[in-house]
């Protein structure tokens, strides 16, 4: 029975609202250019703000994700030819002229 009344006042409330919009006067403003401008940039500005950091928050794990499996498949490249890179104590490379 509440959420029958809850629905009620929810539906109650909407119509309220829509009748308040509805009979409100129109308003008669004047936004200049400089004033519209700005708050066209602000808006632009917010939603770049959005999508940078809904981009942050999806692109860094992934980017963390692909650089773990690149370490691990080059360790795995690198494992089977564990042979020294560099030359042992005592031994000269072959390019070294002395």
């Amino acid at each position: 029975m509440k959420q029958a009344n809850r629905l009620r006042a929810v539906r109650a409330s909407v119509a309220i609202a829509i009748a308040v919009l509805a009979v409100s006067p129109p308003a008669a403003a004047y936004v200049g250019p400089g004033a519209g401008l700005s708050a066209l940039g602000s808006l632009f500005a917010l939603l770049a703000a959005v999508v940078v950091a809904i981009f942050g928050f999806i692109w860094y794990p992934i980017k963390r994700l692909l650089g773990k499996r690149r370490a691990t498949a080059a360790q795995a490249d690198t494992a089977p030819n564990s042979g020294p890179s560099t030359p042992q104590t005592g031994e000269r490379p072959d390019d070294e002229v002395h």
